[in-house]
């Protein structure tokens, strides 16, 4: 990654344009998944990711250059203003917008860090708390990332695969994603 000083003091950070798609997507396959492990049991859910990409594995590429103090606060809605909104419309148009503030990243892992927490400790998960995760990484992939993304990626990610998942659609492994990143080390041999 590349980093890049702000006006305004934050770091940007550039990233393959490619790993920001597989976020996008991991992201989506993690609400969806959530979404569905309201039906069931949280040890379902846990079998389920025990075949995916580890959530920490995500968390540690995406901050291995970056010290991310959690207790720092981050809101979305201030993201979304209409300003920002405009500017991620001009730089998609005459280039891809792969930067991610620092504030950003931390904000993810942390979310990727509370869920690996809840699929790898031993005892039972308060659905509402699951619930607020879900919401809070599907509020920051849609808002965040999504205003990243072109058209056709969106579209396509809209298809991963995740868990429950109606066996009669058609969907795309989050594997695929990973397609010229050299990220082998995520692939989990199944």
């Amino acid at each position: 990654m590349q980093y890049l000083q702000n006006h305004d003091g934050n770091e940007k950070n550039k990233m393959k344009y490619k790993f920001i798609v597989f976020l996008y997507a991991y992201l989506r396959q993690v609400d969806l998944s959530l979404d569905r492990s309201r039906w069931t049991t949280i040890e379902e859910l846990r079998n389920y990711y025990a075949n995916q990409i580890n959530p920490k594995m995500i968390s540690d590429y995406i901050c291995q250059d970056i010290e991310c103090n959690i207790t720092s606060s981050f809101y979305i809605e201030k993201q979304k203003t209409f300003l920002n909104r405009i500017k991620n419309y001009f730089l998609n148009i005459f280039g891809k917008n792969t930067f991610l503030s620092s504030e950003e990243i931390c904000y993810c892992s942390d979310k990727l860090l509370a869920l690996h927490k809840y699929l790898t400790c031993d005892f039972e998960i308060d659905k509402e708390e699951i619930e607020r995760l879900r919401i809070e990484i599907a509020k920051f992939n849609y808002n965040i990332i999504a205003s990243k993304l072109y058209s056709t990626d969106k579209n396509k990610a809209m298809f991963v695969e995740h868990f429950m998942q109606n066996e009669n659609l058609e969907t795309i492994e989050i594997r695929s994603f990973l397609k010229d990143l050299d990220l082998d080390h995520f692939i989990i041999s199944s």
